[in-house]
């Protein structure tokens, strides 16, 4: 990486010329995958059903970060997989995983920054060390006070894009408060634990959440307004165009988010843990908007993360017909919605203590999902 800091970029890369956001669709389920293969590629078979059968891919910070050469430069294996991904759809949008906070030491960037450690969070001459007790999870914090810094980060994203096999950038820890409570004595986070001492002053703290800020205009004027920019872990800052809702679950606060954000003109990827894959479905069906995208479900926390377990775990349901929807209908927590191929779905989130609320999904085939698909009144008289 030559002279990553002292080289100003211009105000618009040649990214810029480029359209890419991604196909948007009624016609199925709209799906996106996000996720990574620790231990290598794709299979084939994985990459051909990604790259047909949703509109994008985002590639976690760790995919092929045991292909030789061993836990180091992450970015050109998701570029490699992109360029691989792309070959077999070229409309398919392909998105890096660039993290803010952290400076992965398994990033070219983050081994740029390792050997320029002036522009890594320091305060009283100790490094800043965020993770957990595993190595591969101890990490350095970009100083996103110093703008060299937020120039040198956002740099890296752009000539990910530039090569043409990247269309967009997934950025994770778009804070609004410092992390981990750096400012003061380490705390035990929700993360891990802090392990280097951490007393930063509150100006600088100020000035690193403004970094933040500035990162995600900078990187929207290189990249331009048709290039997926996520937000995650925060609200989304001016240049952010895309979130992601990462724990999505089957009530009506996550119903109004879909609203919020399409009230907002975002592009919305609707992600699960260990909420219950039948009601979350019916939910996203109840509130979605067009360019809200439903990821294809892993399972619970680690599963989810994973390619492979991804491709193992592809639900019947999103060969489904859909079709143009009418409005959903609410009657008191009691929503119902229908689609023009006849799909029709039922969600009852009248008690909030339910993890899996009454749900049915009657699809035009005459297929169902949920678990009130009999029995219940309201989605009985549903049926096609």
């Amino acid at each position: 990486m030559v002279r990553l800091v002292e080289r100003l970029l211009p105000w618009c890369s040649f990214a810029c010329i480029v359209q890419a956001l991604p196909r948007f669709s009624w016609d199925r389920v709209p799906l996106y995958a996000h996720c990574e293969n620790v231990t290598g590629p794709l299979s084939d078979e994985a990459a051909e059903l990604f790259a047909k059968k949703t509109s994008f891919v985002t590639l976690e910070k760790k995919h092929n970060f045991h292909t030789p050469p061993n836990a180091a430069h992450a970015e050109q294996k998701i570029i490699a997989e992109g360029k691989r991904l792309k070959a077999i759809n070229p409309d398919l949008e392909v998105i890096m995983y660039h993290g803010l906070d952290l400076s992965l030491w398994f990033y070219d960037v983050g081994a740029w920054f390792e050997e320029h450690p002036q522009y890594l969070l320091n305060c009283n001459d100790r490094n800043y060390i965020m993770g957990s007790g595993n190595v591969f999870d101890q990490h350095h914090v970009y100083d996103l006070a110093q703008p060299a810094a937020v120039e040198a980060w956002v740099e890296a994203g752009v000539k990910a894009v530039e090569t043409g096999h990247i269309d967009g950038i997934f950025v994770d820890g778009v804070l609004e408060d410092t992390r981990g409570d750096w400012v003061g004595n380490p705390v035990l986070n929700f993360m891990g634990y802090i392990l280097g001492p951490a007393h930063c002053n509150h100006s600088h703290a100020s000035a690193w959440l403004q970094g933040v800020n500035s990162s995600q205009k900078l990187l929207s004027q290189k990249l331009g307004p048709d290039r997926l920019i996520f937000a995650n872990m925060g609200p989304p800052r001016e240049g952010n165009n895309a979130v992601m809702i990462e724990s999505f679950k089957p009530n009506n606060h996550y119903l109004q988010r879909l609203q919020q954000l399409a009230d907002a003109k975002k592009y919305v990827a609707v992600h699960l843990y260990e909420a219950d894959y039948n009601s979350s479905l019916a939910a996203f069906l109840i509130g979605a908007r067009p360019n809200q995208y439903f990821s294809i479900h892993g399972g619970a926390f680690e599963p989810a993360w994973t390619c492979n377990q991804l491709f193992n775990n592809w639900h019947w349901e999103y060969e489904e017909a859909l079709g143009t929807p009418e409005e959903a209908v609410n009657n008191s927590f009691v929503f119902t919605r229908s689609f023009s191929s006849g799909t029709r779905v039922f969600l009852d989130i009248r008690n909030v203590t339910l993890a899996q609320p009454p749900s049915c999904i009657h699809w035009s085939s005459g297929k169902k999902t949920g678990n009130a698909c009999s029995g219940h009144p309201e989605a009985s008289s549903l049926v096609i």
